[in-house]
């Protein structure tokens, strides 16, 4: 069998021709420009969270005022700022409701291989895992000492395969790793304060709902505050 090549070409393989642009991948962003969004991005969100830590004073003081001022209106929306300033109170967030936490002790192999990730991410070592019964996974922190804690969604875990449970852990652990903000203490409770706030008022506005259906929405949220509280 002959083993000559056409005329023009050599021995070397070479590569073939790439696709045209609308399938090239974009270009990375240079690392500069990633670290500086990242900078700007993170500092945004610690101005915004001090702007909802600082509304719980401003209600206080409101509410104190306008109760003060011993007329019909000025109590009950008096009572409403109060309301707002207790719901809107810095605090951590809790350990979840749903969740059953599980000690080392009663499981030994799921701890050593969340350390063993942890190790390999280089993150922080986790405090505690806890299992519940939502279709999904998270990390989080929770309480005074930001304890960090893995929450594993049990039915989510039983259809998983060994690889895709430790890739699972793995991007959970990830968030620790990177130093999300709203795992930290002033951004965390900042948003746990609205998380709150939501709850109690039932506010239910998306986007593209409309700017009627939003003003409506406020106005049923402050009028409900008082009872929800």
């Amino acid at each position: 069998m002959s083993t000559d090549l056409p005329a023009g070409t050599s021995g070397a393989f070479q590569e073939p021709p790439r696709p045209p642009g609308p399938f090239l991948p974009p270009p990375a962003a240079p690392v500069q420009s990633r670290r500086a969004t990242g900078r700007v991005s993170r500092t945004g969100g610690y101005v915004l969270a001090l702007a909802v830590h600082l509304l719980a004073p401003a209600f206080l003081l409101t509410g104190v005022y306008l109760v003060t001022r011993l007329t019909i209106g000025g109590i009950l929306f008096g009572l409403v700022a109060l309301d707002l300033a207790w719901l809107l109170r810095p605090r951590p967030a809790p350990f979840p409701a749903f969740a059953v936490p599980l000690a080392r002790e009663d499981a030994p192999h799921l701890y050593a291989l969340v350390d063993r990730i942890g190790e390999e991410l280089g993150a922080p070592r986790t405090d505690l895992v806890a299992v519940s019964g939502a279709v999904n996974a998270s990390f989080r922190t929770y309480g005074w000492r930001r304890s960090r804690l893995v929450e594993i969604g049990y039915p989510l875990w039983l259809i998983l395969t060994p690889q895709e449970r430790v890739a699972l852990l793995a991007h959970e652990m990830a968030h620790s790793r990177n130093g999300d903000a709203r795992h930290g203490l002033v951004v965390g409770s900042a948003l746990h304060s609205l998380h709150e706030l939501r709850i109690v008022t039932g506010f239910e506005w998306h986007p593209g709902d409309g700017l009627s259906a939003l003003v409506t929405q406020c106005l049923l949220a402050i009028l409900g505050v008082p009872s929800a509280a």
